[in-house]
Protein backbone atom coordinates (compact mmCIF):
# COMPACT_ATOMS: atom_id res chain seq x y z
CA UNK A 1 0.00 0.00 0.00
CA UNK A 2 1.42 3.38 -1.01
CA UNK A 3 1.93 6.00 1.66
CA UNK A 4 -0.20 9.12 1.38
CA UNK A 5 1.66 12.34 0.81
CA UNK A 6 0.36 15.37 2.61
CA UNK A 7 0.85 18.84 1.24
CA UNK A 8 2.80 21.12 3.52
CA UNK A 9 0.86 24.29 4.20
CA UNK A 10 2.79 27.53 4.19
CA UNK A 11 1.51 30.90 5.26
CA UNK A 12 1.19 33.43 2.46
CA UNK A 13 3.51 36.41 2.81
CA UNK A 14 2.38 39.96 2.07
CA UNK A 15 3.29 40.91 -1.49
CA UNK A 16 5.53 43.90 -0.88
CA UNK A 17 6.84 43.71 2.65
CA UNK A 18 9.81 46.06 2.86
CA UNK A 19 12.99 44.63 4.34
CA UNK A 20 14.93 46.42 7.03
CA UNK A 21 16.61 49.46 5.53
CA UNK A 22 14.30 49.63 2.48
CA UNK A 23 12.00 52.36 3.77
CA UNK A 24 8.45 51.23 4.30
CA UNK A 25 7.12 54.25 6.20
CA UNK A 26 3.52 53.96 7.27
CA UNK A 27 1.07 56.27 5.56
CA UNK A 28 -1.54 58.17 7.58
CA UNK A 29 -5.06 56.72 7.61
CA UNK A 30 -7.16 57.82 4.60
CA UNK A 31 -4.15 58.70 2.44
CA UNK A 32 -4.70 58.14 -1.27
CA UNK A 33 -1.83 56.50 -3.12
CA UNK A 34 -1.97 57.29 -6.81
CA UNK A 35 -0.11 55.11 -9.31
CA UNK A 36 0.21 57.69 -12.07
CA UNK A 37 0.73 57.09 -15.76
CA UNK A 38 4.27 58.51 -15.45
CA UNK A 39 5.30 55.37 -13.54
CA UNK A 40 5.54 57.14 -10.19
CA UNK A 41 3.55 56.80 -6.97
CA UNK A 42 2.05 59.85 -5.30
CA UNK A 43 0.56 60.16 -1.81
CA UNK A 44 -2.33 62.50 -1.24
CA UNK A 45 -3.33 62.98 2.39
CA UNK A 46 -6.98 63.49 3.31
CA UNK A 47 -6.06 66.93 4.64
CA UNK A 48 -5.19 67.92 1.05
CA UNK A 49 -7.97 66.35 -1.00
CA UNK A 50 -10.68 67.53 1.40
CA UNK A 51 -9.68 71.19 1.15
CA UNK A 52 -12.60 73.43 0.20
CA UNK A 53 -10.83 74.55 -3.01
CA UNK A 54 -10.93 70.95 -4.34
CA UNK A 55 -14.56 70.28 -3.49
CA UNK A 56 -16.71 69.63 -6.57
CA UNK A 57 -20.27 70.92 -6.44
CA UNK A 58 -22.78 68.18 -7.25
CA UNK A 59 -24.40 70.34 -9.95
CA UNK A 60 -21.02 70.53 -11.73
CA UNK A 61 -20.21 66.82 -11.42
CA UNK A 62 -21.75 65.73 -14.75
CA UNK A 63 -22.15 61.95 -14.90
CA UNK A 64 -20.24 61.35 -11.66
CA UNK A 65 -23.22 61.43 -9.29
CA UNK A 66 -25.17 59.06 -11.53
CA UNK A 67 -22.29 56.59 -11.56
CA UNK A 68 -21.92 56.81 -7.80
CA UNK A 69 -25.64 56.29 -7.20
CA UNK A 70 -25.40 53.07 -9.25
CA UNK A 71 -22.64 51.81 -6.95
CA UNK A 72 -19.63 52.49 -9.16
CA UNK A 73 -16.32 51.87 -7.38
CA UNK A 74 -13.89 52.95 -10.10
CA UNK A 75 -14.56 54.75 -13.38
CA UNK A 76 -12.79 56.55 -16.21
CA UNK A 77 -14.75 59.37 -17.78
CA UNK A 78 -13.38 60.51 -21.14
CA UNK A 79 -13.68 64.17 -22.13
CA UNK A 80 -16.36 63.37 -24.70
CA UNK A 81 -18.66 62.08 -21.94
CA UNK A 82 -17.68 64.40 -19.11
CA UNK A 83 -20.04 67.26 -19.88
CA UNK A 84 -19.73 69.79 -17.08
CA UNK A 85 -16.39 68.45 -15.91
CA UNK A 86 -14.40 69.78 -18.86
CA UNK A 87 -11.63 67.20 -18.86
CA UNK A 88 -10.79 63.54 -18.59
CA UNK A 89 -11.21 62.31 -15.03
CA UNK A 90 -11.12 59.21 -12.90
CA UNK A 91 -13.70 58.52 -10.21
CA UNK A 92 -12.79 56.48 -7.16
CA UNK A 93 -15.64 55.86 -4.74
CA UNK A 94 -13.76 55.48 -1.47
CA UNK A 95 -16.96 54.75 0.41
CA UNK A 96 -17.65 51.66 -1.69
CA UNK A 97 -14.25 50.23 -0.78
CA UNK A 98 -15.19 50.27 2.89
CA UNK A 99 -17.95 47.99 4.10
CA UNK A 100 -19.10 50.45 6.77
CA UNK A 101 -19.62 53.48 4.52
CA UNK A 102 -21.19 54.26 1.15
CA UNK A 103 -21.45 57.44 -0.96
CA UNK A 104 -24.41 59.50 0.19
CA UNK A 105 -24.27 58.06 3.72
CA UNK A 106 -22.03 60.81 5.08
CA UNK A 107 -22.21 61.24 8.81
CA UNK A 108 -22.90 64.85 9.61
Amino acid sequence: MAAKKTAKKTAAKPAATPKKGEGGKSLPLKTLVIAADDGKLYKLPESVYKQKKYELDVKDAGPVTGLLSMGTTLAFIPQSVGVGIGSVCYVVNLGSLRTDHAFGDEKK
